[in-house]
């Protein structure tokens, strides 16, 4: 049996540059250092649609999603989930 490090990011198309900076301070870990090196696969996962980002008022940047996804689809899959 595998032990798998796992992020779920839900609804970042209202991610504001803050809570950005949380989860990418949870993920560094992934991709750097020790962490790296480790032998449990580890994986981000992320859903969201900028097109349906209703939180401006609150600080979402559907902008940092597009930074983000580029940052994360370097180590890992991002998902985007869109309604139909």
């Amino acid at each position: 049996m595998v032990d798998w490090i796992i992020r779920l990011l839900d609804e970042v198309q209202d991610t504001s540059p803050g809570q950005w900076d949380i989860a990418g301070q949870l993920t560094s870990e992934f991709f750097a250092g020790e962490g790296a090196q480790s032998n449990r696969p580890r994986s981000v996962f992320a859903v969201g649609d900028r097109k349906q980002s209703i939180y401006g008022f609150q600080g979402a940047d559907p902008e940092a999603f597009e930074v983000w996804r580029g940052k994360l689809g370097v180590y890992t899959w991002l998902v985007l989930g869109f309604l139909a």
